[in-house]
């Protein structure tokens, strides 16, 4: 939890987007989060497209299909939302994979 509220203050405290863009790459790219505290990050993005990014970086920490619902309801936008579920799709499909490789 130490983690996530840092993070959070972090993005708020941001004046551009660009600079919250950075935080989140930074947050995903030293911890994995929980579809709760992934939520937590997103609502803390001003602009659709920072959600759009943002939920296509906390796609590789939630697996679950119906965590990742729960991400894309946070996308504003059919366009929007197609696009995240596309970039979903995708994960999930190099996921099975990499399983059906391994098992091979």
């Amino acid at each position: 939890e130490g983690q996530l509220g840092s993070y959070l203050d972090r993005l708020r405290g941001c004046n551009k987007a660009t600079d919250r863009t950075q935080v989140l790459h930074e947050a995903v790219a030293m911890f994995s989060f929980t579809c709760e505290q992934s939520l937590l990050l997103l609502r803390s993005l001003r602009y659709q497209h920072e959600v759009v990014s943002g939920c296509k970086l906390l796609a590789k920490h939630v697996t679950d299909p119906h965590n990742m619902h729960r991400l894309l309801q946070a996308v504003e936008g059919s366009l929007d939302r197609g696009i995240v579920a596309e970039h979903f799709f995708k994960l999930q499909r190099e996921h099975t994979e990499r399983v059906r490789q391994s098992q091979a």
